[in-house]
């Protein structure tokens, strides 16, 4: 603990040397953050204008772009959506911004022993049955692998869009961006403006590959592309960057769940001198001598949550006497080969 409040000062110290020569420079020359503004959002559009520039070229060697008719309608729906996106960013990054003065907090500081209203317990309920219901209904028809992955193909594009859009959405981009968002605002999405460079590339160069191939996974694609060799390294390069995808929305669901269970909130963490260490929604009470009231307290909240408690794996362990599973592991006393003795752990 000791060097994490070290290293914490000294990032600190460093910030705020770098906040002050960035201050310092920019009285001595007024226009010096003007131009690094400004080459840093030419150099933005000059690159991502020429890589915009090539999938239109090749988006009209295939004709579909054009300067009449439906092609012409893409060319200006192209063109219209990254000049909007130019004028958004634009204003963000050199419209003058104000910053309002701090406003004293005016309420109490009363903790309430339910966290959320009925009707957002409602809504939670109401989404999972509805996700389950079409679930079931739709599950019954899939019979091949094409309704698997295409859904026989009876969706209109706009469901299929949603979908996609609800199948990349994970929790940590509900802990990350509601952050983002609420320290930068608006400015925050700046960071997606630049995918409209590759529209006309993914639009016409990609998908089409998708669709006229049928083919139904990247690797696939790299197999009839390159050969087999190639798609076993996909598929590997795929898998490890799933590991570390799905490790981060476990994590960040854990995080959330565990300010969801109020732990914290509301002071059982101080007055138990109890720690919480979860992972996604399997957790444990950490705690010396108030493992009961410790107990009683996380009944009573999962009961308020109207959460149910595993109680085959629920109980109360002391170490390192005694042992429990969490995630895989086997946490209690355990024997050092090399240490030649016991340890913890």
């Amino acid at each position: 603990m000791p060097g994490c409040q070290c290293n914490h000062g000294s990032g600190a110290e460093a910030v705020d040397q770098a906040d002050l020569r960035s201050r310092l420079t920019a009285n001595r020359y007024p226009g010096y953050r003007t131009a690094l503004r400004m080459d840093a959002f030419i150099y933005q559009y000059s690159v991502g204008g020429l890589i915009f520039v090539i999938g239109l070229v090749y988006a009209g060697k295939q004709g579909y772009i054009g300067l009449s008719g439906g092609r012409l309608r893409n060319l200006l729906l192209l063109v219209g959506g990254l000049l909007v996106f130019m004028a958004l960013q634009g204003y963000l990054q050199y419209s003058s911004m104000e910053t309002t003065e701090p406003v004293e907090y005016q309420g109490g500081a009363e903790r309430k022993d339910t966290l959320g209203q009925p009707i957002d317990y409602g809504i939670m309920v109401a989404y999972f049955l509805a996700i389950l219901a079409v679930g079931i209904y739709f599950g019954r028809r899939q019979k091949t692998i094409k309704d698997f992955f295409f859904g026989g193909q009876r969706f209109s594009w706009w469901l299929v869009a949603f979908s996609m859009m609800a199948t990349l959405v994970g929790s940590y981009r509900f802990v990350k961006y509601s952050r983002v968002a609420y320290e930068y605002g608006l400015s925050s999405s700046q960071t997606y403006l630049n995918d409209w460079f590759l529209m006309p590339l993914l639009i016409f160069g990609w998908l089409p590959i998708f669709y006229f191939s049928r083919i139904t996974s990247v690797p696939e694609y790299f197999q009839r592309r390159f050969g087999p060799s190639v798609r076993l390294c996909a598929t590997i390069l795929i898998l490890l960057y799933l590991i570390g995808y799905v490790g981060v929305n476990l994590y960040t669901m854990g995080t959330a769940f565990n300010i969801l269970l109020g732990w914290k909130v509301l002071g059982h963490e101080e007055r138990l001198d109890a720690r919480i260490v979860n992972y996604a929604d399997d957790f444990v009470i950490c705690c010396r001598g108030t493992a009961q009231e410790a107990m009683v307290a996380m009944r009573v909240m999962m009961q308020k949550l109207k959460l149910t408690v595993n109680e085959t794996k629920t109980h109360v362990c002391r170490l390192p006497d005694e042992s429990f599973d969490l995630v895989g592991y086997t946490i209690g006393r355990c024997y050092s080969p090399r240490l030649f003795s016991g340890i913890c752990g």
